[in-house]
């Protein structure tokens, strides 16, 4: 019986935990904390540190406030942020999810994930926590794009071997229509060549295949 009642009382806390988590903004703090938001973007884009570092809380940590004055102060960065929720953690902090597009002096990058954290003290909402101007340095943005070359950097190489590879193929094979192929792999670049492969070389290797088929029938 015990242990029913207890299982019960967990379940219970459980739901009331979740609840408050997932509590919804009224309009009033919800309308503060979008106003607090378009603040920030407003003055990354007038490189103003300080008008952010003037909504911070006295609680946020020193280096929220290093990243801001040195990844923002003085920099050229056109910011563009987005609200994607607006969550209530419990009576004291709201938790925004969001994602931001940003350019600077070469370089440029969009669609990058972020998120703020705002605690209310005397009745308005002040920065505690995020990570907007962490992802704004030059260094988070080089290792960004260095990641996504990572990613995608084979398969620029592997589509460059297969052109040259389909280019070396039409220029010693006997394929119909050579000169128009020709062209179309070289203007059309990898997409040429996919055609190349499964159209012309196709047939021509399919009429190869029978020709030998038929002369070694020929010679039995």
């Amino acid at each position: 019986m015990k242990k029913y009642i207890v299982s019960v009382l967990t379940l219970f806390l459980l739901f009331v935990s979740t609840e408050i988590t997932c509590a919804e903004v009224n309009d009033v703090d919800r309308e503060s904390i979008t106003n607090k938001i378009s603040i920030i973007q407003d003055s990354v884009g007038k490189s103003d540190s300080k008008t952010i570092i003037n909504i911070l809380s006295p609680n946020a940590p020193a280096t929220l406030k290093q990243d801001i004055q040195k990844n923002i102060e003085g920099k050229e960065i056109f910011y563009q942020q987005t609200i994607e929720s607006i969550e209530q953690l419990d009576s004291n902090k709201i938790n925004v999810k969001g994602q931001f597009s940003a350019k600077g002096i070469n370089w440029n990058i969009s669609g990058i994930s972020n998120y703020f954290v705002f605690e209310n003290i005397d009745n308005d909402w002040y920065l505690v926590e995020s990570d907007f101007a962490q992802k704004l340095s030059a260094g988070y943005v080089f290792e960004f794009i260095g990641k996504i070359f990572m990613i995608i950097g084979p398969v620029i190489l592997l589509l460059l071997a297969f052109w040259i590879w389909m280019l070396i193929d039409i220029l010693n094979k006997p394929i119909e229509n050579k000169t128009p192929w020709l062209l179309t792999i070289i203007f059309l670049s990898w997409f040429g060549a996919i055609l190349y492969f499964f159209i012309p070389r196709r047939k021509y290797l399919k009429n190869l295949k029978q020709w030998i088929q038929e002369s070694s029938h020929n010679n039995y």
